[in-house]
C-alpha cells in the first residue's frame, strides 16, 4: 500500500491500532514521521492488577508490609527466612534481540544509555534466518521501496558503524537482478521506465545472466545499487559485544508475571534487574503480549531453503518469484512463502514445493535441497513498523512490524525511537 491508498494525508495513519473509547485519553505522540501509540492497559491478569500480593519464585511477598528499598528485591534463600539482595540497575531494558531490538540497543547505547538486552535465545527466529536484503525495486508492480532515499543511507552507516566497533563485515553493497515473471511485470516496467526516479535505480544488467543457467526469455532488469546483510552475523556479533560489555541476559521473560512497575520504572524481581524504561522488541510474540492486547499484527509464517547448485557461479542475487541468493561454494539460500494461517515454526512439505516450484521456473540447472527452516515474521496489519508507548504505563513501549523490510527499516526507526525515549543520538 503506498501513502495514495489511504484515506490519510499520512502513509503510516492506519499502522495506528484502533483504540477503545475512553475519556480523558492520553494525546498520541509522534516520533519524526512515525506515531506513538498509546495503548490502553488490560485490567486482568497482570502484576499491577494485584492490588496486595505478588509473587517471586513461587515465595509471597505483601506489597504492604515490604521494606520499600530502591534498588533492592526480596527473595527467599536457604540461609535466612529472607534476604534482600541487589538489583541491577539500566536505563532500557530491551526485550527481544532480532533486528530491531539490536537496532535500538545500539542507538540507545551512542546515545550514552545503559541498555540491557534480554533475550531468550531461540534457535529459530524470523530475524536468524532472515535473507537480509535491501532491495530498490520490489513487487509485482515493480515499485520503489518505501522511502528508500532516506532510509539506505542511514542503514548504511549504522551497519557501518557496528562493522568499525566489531572489526566484522556484515553488510555488502551488490547488484541485483530482477527477471520478469509475467506479462503483466514487463508491461508495469515500459510504465515505469518514464520515471527518471525509477530510471536512476536500473540499468541492463552487467554482465547479461546466462542463459545456460537461466530462463531469461521475457528480459529483466539489474538493481545495481542494492545491498544485504549477513543478520545472523550481524546478531552475533551485536550479543557478544553487549555481553562484554554487561549488558546481555539469556531468559525467557514474562511479561505478565515477571513485570513490577512503579514511579521509577519497571523492576523484574526474576531476573534482578530494573531500569527506566522496558522495550518489547520480540516480533510475532508480541500477539500475546498482555501489555499491549491493542496491537494488530498480522504474522505470517515464512518458509527458505538451502540448496546446493552445482556449476552456478551467478553472484548476483537474481529474483523471480522467490530470491535466489549465493552464500559461496555452489550453495545459495532461496525463499520465501508466506503462510498467513499456520503459524508455526515447523517447515512444510508444501512451503519446500511451493519455493522448488518457482525456483525451476527460471533456474535450468539441478539443485540439491541441504536445509530448510521456517519462522513467523512481525507483519503490522497495514505493513509498516509501528512503535508504541503505553498510554497509562510510560515505563512500557514497543517496536514491531518490520515484516520482510527488517533490514532496511529498523535502523532508522531504531534511531528515532531512541531519540524519543533518551534523546539525540550521537
Amino acid at each position: 500500500m503506498t501513502s495514495s491508498d489511504s484515506n490519510s494525508s499520512h502513509p503510516l495513519s492506519l499502522a495506528l491500532p484502533p483504540r477503545r473509547r475512553r475519556t480523558n485519553h492520553t494525546t498520541r505522540k509522534v516520533i519524526a514521521d512515525l506515531f506513538l501509540n498509546d495503548i490502553k492497559a488490560p485490567t486482568r491478569n497482570l502484576c499491577m492488577s494485584a492490588p496486595n500480593l505478588e509473587r517471586f519464585q513461587g515465595y509471597p511477598v505483601s506489597r504492604g508490609t515490604a521494606p520499600r528499598t530502591s534498588g533492592t528485591f526480596l527473595s527467599r534463600s536457604p540461609h535466612s527466612p529472607l534476604a534482600v539482595l541487589p538489583m541491577s540497575e539500566f536505563d532500557f531494558i530491551i526485550v527481544g534481540q532480532g533486528l530491531a531490538g539490536t537496532a535500538l540497543a545500539w542507538s540507545l547505547r551512542w546515545g550514552g544509555s545503559r541498555v540491557l538486552v534480554i533475550d531468550r535465545e531461540a534457535p529459530v527466529t524470523s530475524s536468524k534466518i532472515a535473507a537480509g536484503l535491501i532491495t530498490p525495486i520490489t513487487g509485482q508492480r515493480l515499485v520503489k521501496s518505501w522511502r528508500l532515499d532516506e532510509l539506505w543511507p542511514i542503514a548504511v552507516q549504522i551497519y557501518r558503524q557496528v562493522e568499525q566497533i566489531t572489526a566484522t563485515t556484515l553488510f555488502h553493497e551488490l547488484p541485483m537482478v530482477r527477471l520478469f515473471s509475467t506479462e503483466t511485470e514487463v508491461e508495469f516496467f515500459a510504465k515505469r521506465r518514464a520515471s527518471a526516479e525509477f530510471l536512476a535505480l536500473i540499468r541492463q544488467p552487467q554482465p547479461l545472466l546466462s542463459d545456460h543457467e537461466f530462463v531469461t526469455e521475457r528480459g529483466g532488469f539489474e538493481m545495481p545499487f542494492a545491498g544485504q546483510l549477513d543478520v545472523r552475523r550481524y546478531l552475533d556479533v551485536s550479543r557478544e559485544t553487549f555481553q562484554r560489555d554487561g549488558g546481555y541476559l539469556t531468559a525467557d521473560l514474562q511479561p505478565e508475571s515477571d513485570l513490577v512497575l512503579d514511579d521509577s520504572g519497571v523492576r523484574l524481581p526474576r531476573l534482578g534487574v530494573q531500569a527506566r524504561q522496558l522495550v518489547f522488541c520480540e516480533g510475532a510474540a508480541l500477539t500475546t503480549n498482555p501489555w499491549f492486547r491493542d496491537v494488530i499484527l498480522k504474522p505470517a509464517k515464512g518458509e527458505i531453503l538451502t540448496v546446493r547448485i552445482p556449476g552456478l557461479t551467478e553472484q548476483r542475487v537474481v529474483h523471480r518469484g522467490v530470491w535466489l541468493v549465493p552464500l559461496g561454494n555452489e550453495n545459495f539460500r532461496v525463499g520465501s512463502t508466506y503462510e498467513w494461517q499456520r503459524l508455526d515454526h515447523t517447515p512444510t512439505v508444501a512451503g519446500r514445493d511451493e519455493i522448488t516450484g518457482k525456483l525451476r521456473e527460471f533456474l535450468r540447472l539441478p539443485f540439491d535441497v541441504l536445509d530448510h527452516h521456517a519462522a513467523v515474521r512481525p507483519i503490522h496489519l497495514n505493513q509498516y513498523p509501528v512503535i508504541g508507548v503505553h498510554s497509562d504505563h510510560r515505563q512500557l513501549a514497543y517496536f514491531n512490524g518490520l515484516g520482510s523490510k527488517g533490514t532496511l527499516h529498523a535502523p532508522h526507526f531504531a534511531r528515532e525511537l531512541a531519540h524519543q525515549l533518551a534523546g539525540p543520538v550521537a
